[in-house]
């Protein structure tokens, strides 16, 4: 049996990359507008974080969830993650000095505080409600395997 500390059920695993990319999030939001290096820092971290995450969802999350509970409808959240994943992208080819790295970070925290937020509120409860707590500390190892083989860094198309 485990203990809570060892388990790792996909919804402890998405959960902490929640409360990751809102730190990161917060940090970014509380740099003065001329702190150019730390902001390019700290939204390189949450790029490479909102791209591992996005990954590991489409790739083991949302395949298991719709084989599981097959009237679960996961179109919005895919395409949540798309639009995400291409402001990602976008702000990875910018410089903190480009007068709209500011607007596009902006944007993209928006757009991922409330994809976070639906997902907490909504699609967590459900989940639990629906899964047993041995497919969801499956599902969890999983998401860890997959975060593993996830590329670090958003594929950018020139």
């Amino acid at each position: 049996m485990q203990s809570d500390a060892e388990r790792t059920d996909a919804i402890a695993v998405l959960a902490e990359d929640h409360r990751r990319m809102r730190t990161l999030f917060d940090e970014f939001e509380n740099l003065p507008p001329t702190a150019y290096v730390r902001k390019s820092k700290v939204a390189a971290q949450m790029i490479d974080l909102i791209t591992v995450h996005a990954f590991i969802t489409r790739e083991v999350l949302y395949p298991r969830l719709t084989s599981l509970i097959p009237e679960i409808e996961l179109e919005g959240l895919y395409d949540q993650h798309s639009r995400a994943e291409q402001i990602a992208s976008d702000l990875w080819t910018m410089r903190p000095e480009d007068g709209r790295f500011a607007d596009r970070a902006t944007a993209l925290i928006a757009q991922l505080r409330l994809h976070l937020g639906a997902q907490e509120d909504v699609w967590f409860p459900r989940i639990v409600d629906e899964l047993e707590p041995a497919t969801l500390d499956a599902i969890g190892v999983e998401l860890v395997r997959a975060r593993r083989r996830a590329p670090a860094s958003p594929q950018v198309s020139g």
